[in-house]
């Protein structure tokens, strides 16, 4: 991101790219993101497929959701 917002005539000045409030405000953010998202699916594609047979069968029976404070 730093990079890219940097790349403009006025280097003291740097794109909404540079600061994460206003990131999404640059185009190019979602051209990057969209080129990151490839080629780690690039990649994805290169590993084994997951095996879970050997692991043991699981059943959840129920959850508890406690705050910090009890």
């Amino acid at each position: 991101h730093l990079l890219i917002s940097m790349y403009n005539d006025d280097p003291g000045h740097p794109g909404p790219l540079f600061w994460e409030a206003t990131a999404l405000r640059d185009p190019v953010f979602y051209q990057w993101h969209a080129h990151i998202d490839d080629v780690f699916e690039r990649y994805r594609g290169t590993l084994p497929a997951h095996d879970f047979s050997d692991l043991p069968a699981v059943e959840v029976r129920g959850i508890d959701v406690v705050t910090k404070a009890g």
